[in-house]
């Protein structure tokens, strides 16, 4: 059985202010913050087998595309984009960063 593999948007400390400014739900209010809450649930899926693959990306370009695909930034279309932005570059050769 192939492993599953889950992506995971990683925003920067560089990039997390605009990252929670273009989002339209409630985030936490720093990348440290942002750190511990996930930082488990990574762990938790890992230890279940589940390959968990954090994407880099721009704020304001995953802001687009959330709008045009989902009319909001929320939960539902930040993970849709990982999906959407893992599968791009693992279809175009280029590895995924960590």
């Amino acid at each position: 059985m192939p492993a599953k593999l889950v992506a995971f948007l990683w925003p920067t400390p560089e990039n997390y202010a605009r990252y929670v400014a273009v989002s339209d739900d409630r985030m936490h209010p720093t990348h440290a913050a942002f750190v511990a809450a996930n930082a488990p649930k990574i762990e938790a899926l890992a230890a279940r087998g589940i390959i968990v693959q954090r994407v880099e990306f721009d704020p304001d370009e995953m802001a687009a595309w959330c709008r045009r695909e989902f009319g909001a930034v929320n939960a539902e279309a930040r993970g849709a984009y990982a999906a959407t932005i893992l599968m791009q570059r693992h279809e175009s050769g280029g590895q995924p960063k960590h």
